[in-house]
Parts: structure tokens; sequence; C-alpha cells
């Protein structure tokens, strides 16, 4: 019979499982050649990059894997088949996750299939496995070098944000698409793979990647969800200036205006007056976004033509005035690209579902790290609002189809996260304890009392700095990991 954790399996198992509940063959091969073709879950937007084309079909990969044991003659005899599958599938990951992030090694779980087997063989050798983790390794390390640049203190605000969304979104897909492969492909149980993996990068940083790129992760959707809230409210904000501004202009030009030595120019005066006309009539809307950008750009680029003109060139501070209605109509194009597809994507580049069973092996890395480095413990929550995307695959179908289940599924795997979480968090109040014991002991048995009067050549034996600078480390740990627990102490995840 089956043993978990070894490759032995009952004789024709799971094709004759799946037997038991037989489809159609002709069904089975239209699945099959839909999955191999398409990109089903339109995830397409999500990562656009040819390199990232692995990912991108991850979900209807594993989906593929099971459907394929429905019809186990493609397994066994179809040599195309079986290439084209693992050439636009498994690539580059012969290490796939199934429902809530079981783990499947390819190169075992398809051994005793001579079609599929072969297929594998032409990818599995070490050449191409190197290559392959080489560039990981490269993404990986720039990945990091980015999020650092963009978690720096100050860096992120609203007005960066909405200047380099794009950027932001490109760091996100990086940094998951390296953190994927490599805490998947740490899993195989080809020994010269794992050997070469695990050399190139270690297991505390392949944590601190995933803490840190959650953390940008939690900080932009943040930022974006209120971009959001506000974004009709700045539309209207930035609109106004732009109608003021332009009216002004028409103003101007009928030298009338106090303080202005301009000559009346009606072409001007009715040109301006109708640019206002024009940024009056723009609608707000995400519908319209894609038109509104091009009006707004085309207004944009009027106002730098009309500065040929020499009662315009002549005129510094009336020049001044055209750039500073230029960046608010900028301001306006930035405004009109906060959409929420964009939040959608985040949702779908951030998703950590595949690594609910996988992170139970970091568990003790975890908290190695947070017992040397309190102040790790802040990007726990970032890791643990990123691991909640997990409650998104069970309850998904459970939701569109309005199943009075849904409560209950949510509770059973709001409180698995939450069990996941206490054990990992269990290490902050034992290092607190530990912490304090050292502070009293400290206190109580290496520091001198100070008497009321001494001599002041005893100064120094009195002050006894390492002691005080000792216990001013150990309560600035302490600080740390009671910002990391409050931090936390709202924090949503799932229905907890």
């Amino acid at each position: 019979g089956y043993e978990s954790g070894t490759d032995k399996y009952p004789k024709n198992y799971p094709e004759n499982f799946f037997g038991r509940f037989a489809v159609p063959t002709d069904i089975v091969r239209l699945l099959v050649q839909t999955l191999q073709s398409d990109d089903i879950y339109r995830v397409a937007r999500s990562f656009p990059s040819p390199d990232h084309r692995s990912v991108r079909l991850a979900t209807q990969a594993g989906m593929l894997y099971v459907i394929l044991y429905f019809c186990p003659e493609l397994l066994h005899k179809n040599d195309t088949a079986m290439r084209e599958t693992v050439d636009r599938h498994f690539g580059e990951n012969w290490i796939i996750t199934l429902y809530m992030g079981h783990v499947i090694d390819l190169s075992v779980e398809w051994a005793r299939y001579k079609a599929a087997k072969k297929a594998l063989d032409n990818i599995l050798t070490l050449p191409n496995i190197t290559q392959i983790s080489r560039q990981n390794l490269q993404w990986f390390q720039e990945a990091k070098q980015e999020l650092a640049q963009f978690l720096t203190e100050g860096i992120l605000t609203p007005d960066f944000l909405l200047r380099n969304t794009e950027p932001l979104l490109q760091c996100m897909r990086k940094s998951n698409v390296a953190l994927r492969w490599r805490l998947l492909h740490r899993r195989t149980w080809q020994p010269k793979f794992s050997e070469l993996i695990r050399s190139q990068v270690s297991p505390n940083a392949v944590m601190d990647l995933l803490l840190t790129s959650a953390q940008l992760e939690y900080q932009v959707k943040n930022m974006f969800s209120d971009l959001l809230e506000q974004r009709q409210a700045q539309w209207d904000e930035c609109k106004s200036a732009v109608m003021g501004r332009l009216t002004e202009l028409s103003e101007y030009f009928t030298g009338e205006k106090a303080l202005t030595r301009v000559q009346r120019d009606e072409r001007m005066m009715q040109w301006f007056a109708g640019l206002a006309k024009e940024v009056e009539a723009m609608k707000e809307g995400e519908e319209h976004s894609t038109v509104m950008g091009r009006k707004i750009q085309k207004t944009i680029t009027a106002l730098e033509e009309v500065e040929q003109f020499e009662q315009v060139d002549t005129d510094e501070q009336l020049k001044a005035f055209l750039g500073d209605t230029r960046e608010l109509l900028r301001q306006l194009v930035r405004v009109v690209n906060i959409r929420h597809s964009d939040l959608s994507k985040m949702e779908v580049i951030s998703d950590l579902s595949y690594g609910f069973e996988i992170l139970n092996d970091y568990t003790q890395v975890m908290h190695d790290r947070v017992r040397s480095e309190p102040n790790y413990s802040v990007l726990l929550r970032a890791g643990f609002v990123k691991l909640a995307s997990i409650l998104d695959v069970p309850l998904t179908r459970i939701n569109q189809v309005d199943s009075p289940d849904a409560l209950s599924v949510a509770e059973f795997y709001s409180s698995e996260l939450v069990d996941f979480m206490r054990r990992l968090l269990d290490v902050i109040p034992r290092s607190v304890f530990a912490i304090l014991s050292q502070i009293v002991e400290v206190q109580t048995h290496r520091l001198k009392a100070l008497p009321v009067k001494f001599e002041s050549h005893y100064l120094k034996d009195y002050a006894q700095l390492d002691e005080r600078y000792h216990l001013a480390l150990l309560t600035n740990k302490a600080s740390n990991f009671t910002e990391g627990v409050l931090a936390m102490e709202k924090t949503a995840l799932g229905i907890i």
C-alpha cells in the first residue's frame, strides 16, 4: 500500500482510483488541450512577461496534473502531447502545488509513466537546472536590492506610488517569482539538484525576501486602497485648479488685469478659454481612463507648444505658470490611472497560498531569527497578511454559488491559519521573559547601589558603563518585541 513520505504506491495508483468515476476520453482530451493552450484564469495581466510564464500558468498546471490521471494513455504513450505539456507548464517548475499548498515532485510522481518521464528527462538535466537556478538567483538578488530601496524610510509616499506604480508592480512580480521557485524547489527529491539549489540561498535569505516583499505589498496595498477612496476628491481638486489657471490665463490676455503689461490678444483669450471648457467637460471614471488620459496628454502637449509664441516665450512668469498647470494636468493623468484592476493585480501577484504546507519547514528558522533580531518581529504582521491569501482558495467557488457553508469553511481555515501563527509567535513571549530575566539579573546583582555622596574619583567605578549599556540593549530588544506585538494587535485575517 501507499506509505506517506516515500515513493511507494499501490499498483496502478492513482489512475485506477480516478477510473472509478469514468469520464469520457474525448472530454478529458478536450480539457487537456484547453489547459495546454489557453490562459483560463486570465492571469496574463498580472504576469505579462514571458519569463514568468510558469508562474502565470501555475494554477492550471496543477489542475492539468490531476486531469492527466483520467487519461493515463497520455502519460504512458503520447510522447508528443507530454513533451508539449512539460515544455509549456513544467519547463522551469518540476515541483508544483495542488489544492491548499500540497507539494508534488513530478520527477517522483511521473517516474512510472514512460512518456511523461521521457518528457521530464529532457529538462531535468544538470546544465539546464543550473541555468534555471542561476537565473532565479539573479532575480532573487535584484528583488532584494529593489525592496531595500523602496522600503527605505520616507521613500514610499502616495505621490511616489502614483509616479512609480509600474516599477513597484514589477518589483513585486520579480520578488514573488523568485520566492516561489526557491520555496518549492528546495523540496526536490533529487539529491544533485537539491544540493545545488540549497547551496545558493540560505533559509534565512528566503525568509528575508518573503517578509520584506510582504511588507512592501502591505504598505502599497493600504496606500493604494486609500488613493482609490480619495480618487474622486483628488480628481475634483486637480480639475478645479487646472480650470482656474486656464481661466486666469485667458483673462491675462485681456490686458485689463492689474499689473499686466500685455496687449489684448483675442486668439489667446479664446484658446485658453476653450481649453478650460475642455477640461471642465472631462469626466472621472475607470471606464473612461484611457480616453481621458489621451485628452489630458493632448492638453499638456498644447500647453508646451503655446510657449513657442513670442508673447509667451518672452514672459518668464507666464512660462512658470504654464509649467505649474502642466504639472497639475500630469497629476490628473496619475489620478485617472488609479484603477481597481491594479489592486487586483497586486492580490494575484502576492498570492502565497502555495506555501501553506512549505512554511512549516521554516518555523525554526523564523524562531531563531526573531530571537537574534527582535525588530524582525515587526515584519511578521505583513507576512501573516500575505499568507491569508490561502483563505481565498477554498472560499472562491463557495462564495460564487452563495453557499451557506461559506462561514463554516472560513472559520475552519481561519483557525488553521491562526494555529500556524500561534506556533510561530510563541517565540515572542518566551524571548521577552528571557530578556526580562536578564534585566532583573543585571539590576539586582551587577549594578552597584549608588550612595548619596561619594568622592569624584570613584565616579568611574559607580558608573558601570558596560553594565548600563548591556541593560539599555536588553531594554531595546524588549521594546522591539513590544512594537511587533502592537503592530499585530488589529490585523484582520479571514474572519478572525
